[in-house]
């Protein structure tokens, strides 16, 4: 009764590229896509229209979900929004909903690339080696996989790919440095930019995590924000469920988390067992715990 709006969407296609390069370099590629998704326009009591969509992507298309469990997943999304407003501003545990961890997984590896780090605007430059998140914080940049969107055999440079850990167990083991900053900077190149950026999945579920905390917010979305490469602060907006004791409490809006990454991602401690596997961050729900949370 409180639907506004709705629609869906599909597309597909498909691309071929050739390189060529002046150290003799010559290969070439193909992939497809597919996508589909869908977006509801809902009416709440106090006269805001929230929105909610969802969409998935697939090299091919019997790898997408069906069209009936994306529009649960849409209408489940905007029912939440309806009555949503902010709580008390608190400090507390903070589960990333898997479809928008790449949000999370982005700030930290922007900083990566050597010509952020030439150019001296990276929080990252001098902490390769280095901790910069908790020892139970893996990231893998896996550019093999069968049938992932950032799959690739060889990068801009022509380099043929390989695996890697960026981050192991807590520590930057590489930047993405390509042949004309691994010149500049005078170390040898990785590679220019990640294929699949991989988070190791844990073994319990969201709903399991939640269970055993005494407060919580769920985060399944974020609302503009920014975040600066050069320093690791961020802030963004929030919306999402606040759980306690595994129990949804109140939908969650106009709110706000800020910080470091550092310290975000220090105060990392599990991943669920739900990777998202619909894009080139195939991320599980990631639970951080000691996040400020800014609201009332």
């Amino acid at each position: 009764e409180n639907l506004r709006s709705a629609g869906g969407f599909v597309w597909s296609g498909s691309s071929a590229q050739a390189m060529v390069t002046s150290n003799g370099f010559c290969g070439t590629s193909s992939s497809t896509e597919f996508g589909q998704g869908a977006e509801i326009s809902m009416e709440d009591s106090d006269g805001r229209l929230p929105e909610a969509y969802d969409y998935a992507v697939a090299r091919m298309k019997e790898d997408l979900p069906s069209i009936e469990s994306i529009a649960k997943t849409v209408a489940e999304r905007g029912r939440k929004q309806l009555g949503s407003g902010p709580v008390s501003s608190q400090r507390g545990a903070m589960l990333v909903d898997k479809r928008v961890a790449s949000r999370i997984i982005g700030t930290l590896v922007g900083p990566m690339s050597g010509g952020s780090i030439y150019e001296q605007r990276s929080c990252l430059a001098d902490k390769l080696g280095d901790a910069v998140a908790s020892e139970a914080f893996n990231l893998l940049d896996e550019p093999h996989l069968a049938r992932a969107m950032g799959s690739r055999l060889y990068d801009g440079d022509g380099r043929p790919t390989v695996r890697r850990a960026l981050v192991e167990a807590g520590r930057l083991n590489h930047w993405l440095v390509n042949v004309y900053y691994g010149r500049k900077l005078d170390r040898e190149p990785t590679t220019g930019g990640a294929s699949n950026l991989v988070v190791p999945p844990g073994s319990r579920s969201p709903e399991q995590i939640l269970k055993d905390l005494d407060w919580a917010i769920q985060v399944d979305g974020f609302l503009g924000g920014n975040s600066n490469a050069a320093t690791g602060r961020y802030s963004f907006g929030i919306r999402g469920t606040l759980f306690e004791k595994g129990e949804a409490v109140a939908p969650i809006s106009e709110m706000n988390i800020s910080g470091s990454i550092f310290e975000l991602l220090e105060g990392f401690s599990e991943a669920a067992n739900d990777p998202w596997l619909y894009g080139s961050c195939r991320s599980p729900s990631l639970l951080f715990d000691a996040v400020q949370f800014s609201g009332q």
